[in-house]
């Protein structure tokens, strides 16, 4: 299997530092660093500390939860297939895999991107610098607490955002996470986000993204059927090359299509809640707020309600 970076695949945890006691299944993860001694620049060993002691307790939370339970031998990843969303268990273990995805993500000092990283990068975003300032704007603009990720989409790297304890939805599958809950930068940064989300972005570790995107989506693969086995180098760095290509070609067409399609309805949201909120942020954020009002007037919502979510609309925009 070619990987992107021609790095080796090794996607399972170092040996534990931590083991549930007994029937518990969640064991805490072992990130290849000491979290505890800080993960400069964004986090010094105090923050860090007392951050990493917060993913501690939440493992240890949800592990008593489940004992005597049919979830008792399931660890949190799997307890996300089995409850539903909103649910105080789906919330522990949700938590739980966010932080180890966001912690396996970054290190101390970070790990910059391959060219082939930077290429992918620069294919999704136009540019890295394109996708920093991107991704500070979207963290700065989550009302209240939540997570900003880089999901891998099939063949495409994307960026979104869930709230509260939320993870990206199938097929979705979450690469890189950033925790933006007041616990991750207040202690440090106080009200000043963007300065927070600046410094974790010098955190990244590009080498542990591109692996495991390599891991979800091969480029060679799709070539493989038609030619064959792509053993040579040569043969390899074509089948990146067109990969390159037909993913620029797909961008444009993407382009293309914003600037014609209508824009999007939001979904089946008849009154006011977090989770009508979480899909005005995510699906309407090209709109305008008389073309939003018009498509709120169409549904059966009270006045009271339409008023709330052009609030927190307008609260959205003003920050980007």
């Amino acid at each position: 299997m070619w990987s992107l970076g021609s790095l080796p695949l090794r996607l399972s945890a170092r040996p534990l530092v931590f083991r549930a006691q007994q029937r518990n299944q969640h064991e805490v993860k072992d990130f290849g660093y000491d979290v505890t001694q800080g993960v400069e620049p964004v986090w010094n060993s105090d923050t860090a500390k007392m951050h990493y002691d917060h993913y501690l307790d939440l493992v240890n939370k949800l592990n008593a939860a489940i004992v005597n339970t049919d979830k008792e031998n399931m660890n949190a990843s799997q307890i996300l297939l089995k409850v539903s969303e909103r649910s105080p268990l789906y919330d522990l273990a949700a938590e739980v895999v966010n932080h180890e995805i966001m912690w396996s993500s970054v290190r101390p000092g970070g790990k910059a991107p391959s060219a082939r990283m930077r290429q992918i990068i620069e294919i999704q975003f136009g540019s890295m610098e394109n996708f920093v300032e991107k991704w500070v704007a979207k963290g700065s603009a989550i009302h209240g607490c939540g997570w900003m990720w880089l999901v891998a989409n099939y063949s495409q790297i994307e960026m979104t955002m869930s709230f509260n304890a939320g993870t990206p939805p199938p097929p979705l599958v979450g690469i890189l996470a950033m925790d933006v809950w007041e616990h991750a930068y207040f202690p440090q940064y106080k009200t000043n986000r963007k300065a927070y989300i600046r410094n974790w972005i010098k955190t990244i570790d590009w080498e542990y993204i591109e692996k495991t995107f390599d891991t979800l989506y091969d480029p060679s693969a799709k070539y493989e059927e038609r030619d064959g086995s792509l053993e040579s180098a040569t043969e390899m760095e074509q089948a990146f090359t067109e990969w390159v290509e037909d993913e620029k070609n797909a961008v444009t067409d993407r382009n293309e299509e914003e600037t014609t399609e209508p824009l999007p309805l939001i979904p089946d949201v008849d009154s006011y809640s977090v989770a009508s909120e979480a899909v005005l942020l995510n699906s309407y954020e090209r709109g305008t707020e008389a073309e939003l009002a018009e498509v709120l007037a169409k549904k059966e919502m009270a006045p009271s309600d339409i008023k709330k979510i052009l609030g927190a609309f307008n609260r959205q925009k003003s920050k980007e």
